[in-house]
């Protein structure tokens, strides 16, 4: 916002009898509102812009001359203006200070909604993170239960395989005790015969 512009587009805008100092001071609110100087050094600062204006207009229509009716009726209220004592502003400044304050608090809460923005993503970013830890911990967890149920039913196999051997083994037939003692003396006797039938053989 340039305060030079928005002077010189009210006054080229603005018919010249209805020029005001109260028109000239509205015209510029929104300038006022931003601007760091204080309400008492605005006011002077825009009442000495103002005159100067005035007298620049009348500077002008003095170089060009006053002979239609027109240009005459302009300068001789503009001089009016130029003389008149300045009028009461209070009201306006008031409302421009009232503006002022509701920007600045406006402001405020923006950079406070900011803070607490960047404060929530940040909480978010460390939420995310624990859960991320969190996630890690129980894929951890989970394939160090795995490779310990796989040890588990491994070592169970290999008893189970071992039992089963030992099962089979027993399992085969054996030859009862008394029956292999009965083998062993049949035996013997027919041992005893055949001998006994050499020798007679033999005499």
């Amino acid at each position: 916002m340039s305060l030079v512009l928005d002077i010189n587009s009210y006054f080229n805008n603005t018919p010249v009898l209805e020029w005001s100092y109260h028109g000239f001071l509205n015209a510029l609110k929104p300038y006022f509102i931003s601007d760091l100087n204080s309400i008492e050094n605005l006011n002077s600062i825009m009442r000495k812009r103002y005159l100067a204006c005035l007298k620049n207009f009348l500077d002008v229509k003095e170089k060009q001359g006053l002979q239609n009716g027109h240009n005459e009726e302009h300068y001789e209220f503009v001089t009016l203006l130029l003389r008149q004592k300045e009028p009461e502003t209070q009201k306006i400044w008031k409302i421009v200070e009232l503006e002022r304050n509701l920007e600045n608090e406006f402001e405020n809460k923006k950079i406070i909604v900011k803070r607490k923005s960047q404060i929530d993503g940040l909480e978010l970013v460390h939420v995310s993170r624990q859960q991320q830890n969190l996630e890690l911990v129980d894929e951890l967890n989970s394939e160090i239960r795995k490779k310990l149920r796989f040890n588990v039913e491994s070592i169970g196999i290999g008893a189970r395989s071992s039992n089963d051997e030992n099962s089979h083994r027993d399992d085969r037939p054996r030859t009862p005790t008394h029956q292999i003692y009965s083998t062993t003396t049949n035996q013997d006797i027919i041992d005893r015969l055949l001998k006994e039938k050499q020798r007679a053989k033999s005499t």
